[in-house]
């Protein structure tokens, strides 16, 4: 287990279930990673279950609020840079 990130490795295929507890997400595809993919993912009393069948491996990375609210400010940042350049670009090119 490393920071935000859970590697369980199994000798033989077997049923996984992991239960992520609240303030933990895994909603976000920027953010998170699932592996193997075919997971089953329900929600409920405050809580993520991902399920596996027969895997020899897994691998979760999941994040928090805090992680979810630095990617929007960081997206909103750039694109702010992004209109700033480009207006003065698109004005210069009318003339």
């Amino acid at each position: 287990m490393t920071s935000n990130t859970i590697h369980l490795l199994f000798t033989e295929p077997a049923d996984v279930s992991f239960t992520l507890p609240h303030p933990f997400m895994i909603t976000n595809p920027l953010l998170t990673s699932l592996q193997p993919s075919g997971s089953v993912i329900e929600e409920g009393n405050n809580t993520t279950r991902i399920s596996w069948t027969k895997v020899r491996s897994v691998e979760i990375r999941y994040y928090d609020e805090g992680q979810e609210h630095l990617l929007f400010l960081f997206a909103q940042f750039w694109l702010i840079f992004a209109v700033v350049l480009l207006i003065p670009f698109f004005l210069g090119r009318s003339n």
